[in-house]
């Protein structure tokens, strides 16, 4: 029998991952699992892996070490400041002895047998290791609203709501020396504080921290400690915050009650080959993504298909409109949308691959894939797949024949030939948060600009430099896009200016004509000529359209224009750029855009999917889609290295201004300019 190891920050990472097999593998033991079959791996050793580690390391001793100096229990010893903890009873005698204003770094917990008891999981199948929440720190509990019913957790909280501690209520005293008591009133309780090197808030951040406050309620009542925890909030202390965002807990209790009840036995005890899984971007970061992606390849899993959601996976899998099916490859999936799920199809193959491979249920097909009303019908009961019918199967005509299909969307963003185009990517840093590199490419416009091509490429030598290089780029953006914006300018004062001399002309020379013969003839004439003068003032302008590759680079433009527009020096900029991109955002501002751009960014990849099927699986990455879709006159190819590339995505891999920033390899920003103006030149 199997003894699954698990602690808070497995489950979190399994709530990222929204991956039963994720979890199912990183819980057995490593000796258990080559007999289960269950692959060797070996940990991610890149340097933007240890560059995220150590900065995380780096940002909790100096949240410990200078925002919270005073009445901080830090575990003594010689190591560094992360590897230390206070053992179990030193932590459990801090618990019963901490007054208001304390908190404690790194106690450890013991997850007690009440807990087990209390969510029906038995210590011989499951183990929670010793648990180290970072800071527990003793607060003043809050006053809840009792009108407020989001806050309670437990039917029995309305009671206690009811009647709260109150000096005027002589049925439920207050003492008024409770408030500096630990415990006793419930005026002062434990609360949970996770320190993470991250600049937002995350759902995994969340459940974590609400496991901790589960597991510390338990560990008090357990050992007798007269001191409540705080079951209404926690908090996250977020990279570069001087105090740690709050959240609630109530929604997430639920959550995680519900998983420790139902979704955990069953991860745990079913089948190996019954655990559901799939593939998508997250996946790259979990230990066993090349032996699933390699499962998947080979028995042609529906994972194939380019951005399928988890939810979508997940509602093909459980196939709820018919108990007896279960889509789990390309060729089951053929077949369900070509017999539109109405009858047992005869050609519903069996995977191609090898067996245990399908997912939840094995690849071998289990007979015909059928179910009540058409393809589409049961499609629309998925918010993910509503109206995906025609889509799916020429995506699987596409992957099963190697070759482009067209669709029957259209693209109302795209073009068809603009005067000047403009290429954006922008990327950031995981470690800081920051964006450490910007680029622009414009392209034609020769007429206006001189010169066909212009390229400019910013990326900073040290985290430091981050703000300087946006500065740079918005600056010269501006300048690049006000060149245009001049010469078209000046077009129409010229045509303003002739529509001017006209008619004075005519009022000078033809006064006595006009006073003796006004004509309807002559009025048409003017009209005609109006219309041929604004026909021609358009055609001497020239147009421009603004393109990203992938809608990240489109999302962190948008996000340094809202940043750039709180900084004084660069407000003027980044407003008028906002004025002409139209962040919607700006409906905070007292000032508006006068006239409406339908489309003043495109995002690449949004509107290929819209056009075209291509022959590639599970994302658009920009060489294979280079490659799929050449263009006749330019010979190019992508080459996506290793030291840059994801494999399922077009975010560019931070390994390499990893070595420029933490092992001083300058040469390294000269190789991100490098694969940065290729992009550019293969997106335009």
């Amino acid at each position: 029998m199997i003894k699954h190891r698990l602690s808070p920050s497995l489950i979190a990472r399994f709530f990222y991952h929204n991956c039963e097999r994720y979890l199912r593998y990183h819980s057995t033991p490593l000796q258990e699992r080559a007999q289960l079959g269950i692959p060797a791996v070996k940990p991610d050793q890149s340097p933007a892996t240890k560059a995220l580690l150590e900065a995380g390391n780096r940002w909790e001793e100096l949240v410990v070490l200078e925002k919270l100096k005073d009445n901080l229990l830090v575990p003594e010893g010689e190591e560094a400041l992360h590897e230390r903890a206070h053992s179990v009873k030193e932590s459990l005698e801090i618990f019963r002895n901490l007054k208001k204003g304390d908190a404690v770094y790194q106690p450890t917990l013991l997850v007690p047998p009440r807990f087990y008891r209390k969510y029906n999981l038995s210590p011989e199948l499951y183990g929670f290791s010793a648990c180290r929440p970072d800071l527990v720190r003793v607060v003043e509990k809050e006053p809840m609203d009792p009108t407020d019913l989001t806050n309670l957790t437990n039917p029995t909280d309305l009671t206690n709501q009811a009647n709260p501690k109150d000096p005027t209520n002589p049925t439920n005293p207050a003492d008024p020396e409770d408030s500096d008591k630990p415990g006793g009133s419930g005026e002062l309780c434990l609360q949970v504080i996770d320190v993470k090197a991250s600049d937002e808030l995350s759902s995994s951040h969340r459940i974590q921290a609400t496991l901790y406050a589960l597991m510390l309620r338990e560990v008090l009542e357990e050992n007798g400690i007269d001191m409540q925890v705080d079951m209404d909030q926690a908090g996250i202390w977020l990279y570069g915050q001087d105090e740690p965002e709050l959240f609630k807990l109530n929604f997430n209790i639920r959550i995680i009650e519900e998983f420790l009840r139902y979704r955990l036995p069953k991860i745990l005890t079913e089948p190996l080959e019954d655990v559901p899984w799939h593939v998508y971007h997250r996946c790259e970061l979990c230990d066993f993504y090349r032996h699933c992606r390699e499962e998947a390849e080979k028995c042609n899993s529906v994972s194939l298909i380019p951005y399928l959601s988890v939810s979508g996976r997940e509602f093909l899998r459980e196939a709820e409109w018919d108990s007896r099916t279960s889509i789990n490859t390309l060729s089951e999936l053929e077949a369900f949308l070509e017999t539109g799920g109405s009858e047992e199809s005869e050609g519903s193959k069996r995977c191609e691959g090898s067996k245990g491979c399908k997912g939840s249920k094995g690849c071998e097909g289990a007979g015909g894939i059928g179910g009540t009303g058409k393809a589409e019908e049961v499609l629309d009961k998925c918010g993910a797949l509503r109206g995906k019918g025609e889509f799916l199967l020429n995506t699987l005509r596409a992957l099963k024949e190697k070759e482009v299909v067209l669709n029957r969307g259209i693209s109302l963003p795209l073009p068809k030939n603009e005067d000047v185009s403009l290429f954006l990517t922008l990327q950031r840093d995981p470690v800081s948060g920051k964006i450490y590199s910007a680029g622009f490419r414009r392209f034609k416009g020769k007429a206006v600009y001189g010169s066909p091509v212009n390229e400019r490429i910013y990326v900073a030598e040290s985290p430091e430099k981050c703000e300087e290089i946006q500065r740079r780029f918005l600056l010269d953006l501006f300048d690049e896009l006000k060149i245009l914006h001049d010469y078209n300018e000046f077009y129409n004062e010229a045509n303003e200016s002739n529509e001017s001399n006209e008619v004075a002309g005519n009022e000078s020379t033809g006064n006595e004509a006009n006073k003796t013969n006004e004509s309807a003839a002559n009025e048409t004439a003017d009209n005609e000529s109006t219309e041929a003068n604004e026909t021609l003032k358009w055609k001497e302008q020239k147009s421009l359209q603004t393109y990203v590759y992938d809608s990240y680079e489109a999302a962190l433009f948008r996000e340094l224009l809202r940043e750039a527009v709180k900084i004084p020096e660069l407000a003027p900029v980044a407003l008028e750029l906002l004025f002409y991109y139209q962040d919607p955002s700006l409906f905070r501002e007292k000032q508006h855009p006068f006239a409406k751009v339908s489309f003043p960014l495109v995002v690449l990849t949004e509107e290929i999917r819209k056009l075209v099927c291509l022959p590639i699986p599970f994302s658009l990455r920009l060489p294979e889609v280079t490659e799929a879709l050449p263009k006749p006159d330019f010979d190019f190819k992508l080459d996506p290295g290793d030291l840059f590339w994801f494999e399922h995505s077009n975010s560019l891999k931070s390994d390499a201004i990893s070595m420029a920033w933490e092992k001083n390899r300058v040469e390294a920003v000269g190789w991100v300019e490098k694969e940065l103006s290729m992009r550019l030149l293969a997106a335009s």
